[in-house]
């Protein structure tokens, strides 16, 4: 504004010019307020955002985003729900989408307990290559002491 005001003391300006000229260089330096209500309204989704991630984070998710996108409509206002009804959500959603929660179980072939030695049959002994009684000899001696 100083230059607006340094500008005009060198040149005859009207006052309705000179005020024409102070509003504009005014408007430039604040944030009209059509622009704060955006920034109000950003803010408060950002604040939305990070909260049900939180939430869900919070509840044991490990994937917050991949939840928040697929249920976007059930988390929009996690805050307003009782207590009761975020835990009756966070149910669901184990249910719903269980490998973000951790809480599936994965059925079929368990790997085979390796305390216990592999069970060969002296004929399978007797077949093997010299490498792999050489092998055996080196990982499991009681074993190859049996079979011989």
């Amino acid at each position: 504004m100083l230059e607006i005001l340094t500008n005009l003391s060198n040149q005859e300006i009207d006052i309705e010019t000179a005020t024409s000229l102070i509003e504009k260089s005014i408007e430039e330096k604040f944030v009209p307020t059509n622009k704060l209500s955006d920034l109000e309204n950003q803010f408060k989704q950002e604040r939305s955002t990070l909260c049900q991630k939180h939430f869900l984070e919070k509840n044991g998710c490990k994937d917050s985003d991949f939840i928040m996108f697929k249920e976007n409509k059930s988390l929009e206002n996690i805050n307003d729900l009782s207590k009761s009804s975020q835990e009756q959500l966070v149910t669901q959603l184990k249910q719903t989408h269980p490998a973000m929660f951790n809480t599936f179980k994965i059925d079929g072939i368990k790997p085979p307990d390796s305390s216990k030695s592999p069970s060969i049959s002296k004929n399978d002994f007797k077949s093997m290559p010299y490498a792999k009684k050489m092998e055996l000899f080196n990982t499991n001696k009681e074993l190859y002491d049996t079979l011989i």
